[in-house]
């Protein structure tokens, strides 16, 4: 199975997921882990805390 979702924790902590995209985290939680120092990509693109930031905004 391919997994386009992709959850990367700061160097030197333990963990990350790989996952179908239907298993995103919510928004708010994806910005939290953004600022918290994790990269997320979605089919190997980063996604960027101002994407983020607009989407939550809009909703």
């Amino acid at each position: 199975m391919e997994y386009s979702y992709e959850v990367i924790p700061p160097p030197g902590q333990p963990g990350g997921v790989e996952a179908p995209e239907s298993c995103r985290y919510p928004r708010k939680t994806e910005l939290s882990l953004l600022e918290a120092g994790y990269t997320i990509r979605l089919h190997g693109k980063r996604i960027t805390k101002t994407e983020l930031r607009k989407e939550v905004k809009g909703k």
